[in-house]
């Protein structure tokens, strides 16, 4: 794997080139979230609000807000992932003309401010369906 890679600075750089990956998807998560929160749907039975009558409902607050931290665990690890891997860069001769780049997307993608997804109306929506109507066509009950 190492010499396929081109060595340990070709490892290094691949390694590196993940984490920059993971960053962003976890940077993008939480917003991406926040944008759609509005059309995320839940059956935890737990959390179904009373009188309720069908399966899907829209997730509990505490549940988005699961979705949303879990993301920055992840982005914590790889910057600090990606940041070890630059300070060994000259050792290993690892080229970091990259990291130029990234600290470039890094700071455009945290100025990004994202608009949200507009709800749905209730014409776009069509009728409601009883979850009666819907065995037989896939449905777990």
């Amino acid at each position: 794997m190492l010499a396929h890679s081109g060595g340990v600075a070709g490892l290094a750089q691949t390694v590196y080139s993940l984490t920059v990956a993971d960053w962003r998807i976890a940077v993008s998560g939480p917003r991406a979230v926040t944008a759609i929160e509005h059309r995320l749907l839940t059956d935890v039975p737990e959390h179904c609000p009373a009188g309720h009558p069908y399966r899907f409902y829209p997730l509990h607050d505490h549940q988005l807000e699961r979705l949303r931290t879990s993301f920055q665990q992840v982005c914590a690890a790889q910057q600090a992932v990606a940041q070890m891997l630059l300070v060994t860069a000259p050792a290993i001769g690892m080229d970091t003309s990259r990291a130029v780049l990234d600290a470039a997307a890094h700071r455009h993608i945290t100025a990004q401010t994202w608009a949200s997804v507009p709800a749905p109306s209730p014409a776009v929506r069509g009728s409601v369906v009883s979850p009666s109507a819907t065995l037989g066509r896939g449905a777990r009950v």
